[in-house]
């Protein structure tokens, strides 16, 4: 199901998705599913991802808002010319395959 909420988009799965609709324009994800701690929500924010677990395993026992998970994303962004090291990855390992002659599958950032 595709929402807006505030004037963010989101997109609710039950399951966690590597891609949903408008990912490359600022939306959320948002899924279950996988009962993760915190911690798997802080690594999705830091390497860029907008990916967010609402199952209460990640949030301290607690019901969030879509205005708590907006905010937890912009209390920690970084300027829009930063880019997370994971992407840094992917695009070094893309320049190489073209130095070496060989060409990449489409990889979205």
């Amino acid at each position: 199901m595709k929402i807006s909420v505030y004037g963010n988009s989101f997109s609710l799965m039950h399951y966690p998705m590597l891609s949903w609709p408008k990912k490359g324009s600022g939306s959320y994800h948002l899924h279950g599913h996988i009962h993760a701690r915190m911690e798997y929500n802080e690594s999705n924010r830091s390497d860029g991802q907008r990916r967010y677990d609402v199952g209460v395993d990640a949030n301290n026992f607690f019901p969030v808002s879509a205005k708590q998970i907006v905010s937890f994303f912009e209390e920690h962004s970084t300027d829009e010319f930063s880019i997370s090291s994971n992407t840094l990855n992917v695009m070094d390992a893309a320049i190489s395959n073209l130095n070496e002659g060989k060409v990449s599958e489409r990889i979205e950032i």
